[in-house]
């Protein structure tokens, strides 16, 4: 399951999601597109909002960051 399916799950557009974690939407795209992740308070946070594991999360986040890095470069940490 990606961080976006994990999102749509909870029935949360992006900008919602970001409304609840206290960052912008442009942080949420750049999490689900492996162009960044999230800091560790944030992860705990995440794992509440959307009601998943941490290792489920770190696993979604894991695989977009590697996508990612295949596409476009290196990730880097934001919010």
């Amino acid at each position: 399951m990606t961080f976006r399916d994990m999102r749509l799950r909870r029935m949360l557009t992006q900008k919602e999601l970001a409304e609840l974690m206290a960052v912008s939407y442009q942080t949420i795209q750049a999490w689900e597109s492996g162009q960044s992740r999230p800091r560790p308070a944030k992860m705990r946070q995440l794992c509440e909002v959307l009601q998943v594991e941490p290792d489920e999360l770190f696993s979604a986040i894991n695989d977009g960051m590697a996508e990612d890095k295949q596409g476009a470069g290196m990730g880097k940490a934001a919010a």
